[in-house]
């Protein structure tokens, strides 16, 4: 696909399908506005089913990176924009570090390599329906980062 969304979890109120409430309202605005269709986009959970307070080291020391992984590189998108900073450390990108733009994921994890495809790191859908200037200011990241990627 064009874009793949990853989010840390589904949302609390999803039934059958992944983000079908609020947060999966706003993305699909998001989506439209950039011109991408369904079937341009994949979206996709790093876990399984809603967590209020998930331990991400835990989940991290787990496995749960190289399941990641493994599904973006089995999905291979041309581009990778992840909602969510708690996700980043599963793709490679420690919290201390920068999470604006990656110019790329391109990682070697233990039976697994991703290379090659542009990532955008955002704000959580959540925070960015609490907080309209966060949705300003992605957006514009939006428009920088499209205009290179």
């Amino acid at each position: 696909p064009a874009l793949m969304v990853l989010v840390a979890h589904p949302e609390m109120e999803d039934g059958a399908d992944l983000l079908s409430a609020r947060q999966g309202r706003l993305l699909s605005a998001i989506l439209a506005a950039m011109g991408l269709t369904d079937a341009e986009t994949y979206v996709a959970s790093a876990l399984p089913r809603h967590m209020p307070l998930p331990d991400w080291a835990a989940l991290a020391a787990g496995g749960l990176g190289s399941v990641v992984a493994h599904h973006v590189g089995l999905v291979a998108p041309q581009r990778l924009l992840v909602f969510g900073g708690n996700v980043l450390p599963l793709l490679g990108n420690h919290l201390a570090q920068s999470a604006a733009v990656l110019p790329t994921i391109n990682q070697e994890i233990p039976n697994m390599t991703l290379s090659g495809a542009p990532v955008l790191a955002a704000p959580d859908l959540a925070m960015l329906l609490e907080r309209p200037k966060s949705k300003a200011r992605f957006w514009q990241v939006w428009l920088d980062w499209s205009a290179t990627a």
